[in-house]
């Protein structure tokens, strides 16, 4: 995916939480999910298979620093696995019919 505004976005809210020894706010956390989502649309709509965008998110979370090595065990795990969760869940969404429950 190219520098696109919802990757900025994706990539400006992880680096948010990053800086912020990888704790999120409530603030932090609906801006993010808001930037996946929007991203995760606009990958769908391009054919990108779930595997992927999975993998675009994880690689974009390292670069901006969210990695075990940086802090305490499972805090960087646990935004990771709810940004994919919340791919996993967007991505669906549109296949049942209704929106996905958070």
């Amino acid at each position: 995916m190219q520098d696109r505004p919802a990757e900025s976005a994706v990539r400006t809210s992880l680096a948010t939480i990053s800086a912020a020894s990888g704790i999120a706010s409530a603030d932090d956390k609906a801006i993010l999910k808001e930037s996946v989502c929007a991203a995760v649309d606009e990958l769908k709509a391009q054919g990108w298979p779930i595997e992927n965008i999975i993998i675009w998110v994880k690689e974009i979370a390292a670069e901006a620093g969210l990695g075990s090595h940086r802090f305490r065990p499972r805090q960087p795990d646990s935004i990771i696995e709810e940004v994919v969760k919340w791919c996993i869940e967007r991505y669906y969404e549109s296949a049942v019919g209704g929106p996905a429950q958070t």
